[in-house]
């Protein structure tokens, strides 16, 4: 009787220890942010004449003109609002992740109509406001964006890790889990 107490304890107390030193050791807790459209691309209404290769990433040609760079690890690129309260909300939830992110690991290329200065004095965004009429194609055709999502998440090889709504809040901080993934990985 009295051997069956200090073997239980011993069992309470060393069992727990012993999964835990097992685990920490040959355990391995990784996170991956997976490659959107890798195996194919249900084409878009209105976008029967792009042309999509498996896996996907997007054109040189596209990038090109918003200053993208395959330097940085991490690009995100943001369509500003329609209404002013989205603008407004964005601007809010991207300052959430300037402040989140104050290195220069990735850079935001803001594609806008109106003049946020607010965005354009930071040193790690890109503003690009369109000549002319904004063309909706290349949010819905090349970055394959919804019509509720405005942001893409790229990899340094063109290759899009996400997309999200940059005027809500659980969204946003969905992104910032995912920066951070990518960040310890690359």
């Amino acid at each position: 009787m009295n051997m069956k107490k200090p073997i239980l304890l011993f069992l309470a107390l060393g069992l727990p220890v012993a999964v835990f030193v097992f685990l920490k050791f040959f355990g391995k807790n990784e996170f991956a942010v997976p490659v959107l459209f890798g195996d194919g691309i249900a084409t878009p209404v209105g976008c029967e004449s792009f042309r999509y290769d498996i896996p996907y990433s997007i054109p040189d040609t596209i990038l090109a003109k918003f200053g993208w760079s395959s330097s940085d690890s991490i690009s995100l690129v943001v369509f500003s609002g329609t209404t002013n309260a989205e603008q407004q909300e964005q601007s809010i939830q991207l300052n959430r992740i300037f402040t989140e992110f104050p290195t220069d690991n990735f850079k935001v290329i803001l594609i806008s109509e109106t003049n946020r200065t607010e965005q354009s004095e930071l040193e790690n965004v890109r503003v690009i406001r369109p000549h002319g009429q904004h063309d909706s194609s290349v949010k819905s055709c090349v970055f394959l964006l919804k019509q509720s999502d405005n942001t893409v998440l790229l990899d340094s090889k063109k290759r899009m890790r996400g997309q999200y709504n940059t005027a809500n809040r659980e969204e946003v901080d969905r992104l910032i889990m995912e920066i951070k993934i990518m960040l310890k990985k690359y």
